[in-house]
């Protein structure tokens, strides 16, 4: 896998979007990527934190900018083999609803995109919303979509107080929905998620196929 990772990061660094697009979608058709689970977490997860930027400043943010769009239209061409697989799987099945967001102000919504073929994968009705969105458009969304679970990704751990309070007006408008957080904000800190008044943390998608059985 490290060697299939680092033909994907030589084509991403030369900003070949359609050749990355390509290579990863002939791996899923010959099964030398065996999932969807397997290619966001073994290659396109590493891809997005491990590629070094080694030019000046200016430069450098618009080319991690045109990298992450890169990945993020990878991942939205596998889309059709996530439905595929849920439906397969699960059938017709109307699962449990889930809103997956980025607080106010997290403009990093890759990791949340993710997780929302994640969910998707494991059966449940998922609603994505994207990066920044406004506290009173999550509301507004939890009004219409009226979701069971909401699930937060988070980043930057400078946005984890515009969090906590999107969390908190959740809790006094809507006391039976579960909030979910995740993200590097709060890798190797488990007891971050209830400090900010969320109910519980997730990282991957065992916990998540877990979640849906319970």
């Amino acid at each position: 896998m490290e060697e299939l990772k680092r033909e994907f990061i030589g084509l991403i660094e030369k900003n070949d979007k359609a050749g990355c697009i390509e290579l990863v979608n002939g791996w899923l058709d010959s099964g030398k990527v065996s999932s969807i689970v397997d290619l966001y977490q073994n290659i396109l997860t590493p891809a997005l934190y491990e590629i070094i930027c080694d030019v000046p400043e200016a430069e450098c943010i618009w080319k991690e900018h045109a990298r992450s769009s890169i990945i993020r239209t990878v991942i939205e061409s596998c889309y059709l083999r996530v439905a595929g697989a849920s439906k397969e799987k699960f059938g017709d099945r109307k699962g449990q609803r889930v809103l997956v967001v980025c607080p106010t102000e997290e403009l990093h919504e890759i990791g949340a995109r993710m997780v929302a073929d994640y969910f998707t994968l494991s059966g449940f009705e998922v609603t994505f919303i994207g990066a920044n969105t406004p506290l009173t458009s999550i509301i507004s969304a939890i009004e219409v979509e009226k979701p069971k679970y909401v699930a937060m990704s988070i980043t930057n751990s400078y946005n984890l107080m515009a969090t906590q309070k999107v969390i908190l007006l959740i809790k006094k408008s809507y006391p039976d929905i579960t909030v979910i957080v995740g993200g590097q904000a709060f890798v190797d800190k488990p007891n971050l998620f209830k400090e900010i008044g969320a109910d519980m943390e997730m990282q991957t998608i065992e916990e998540i196929s877990k979640l849906a059985v319970e």
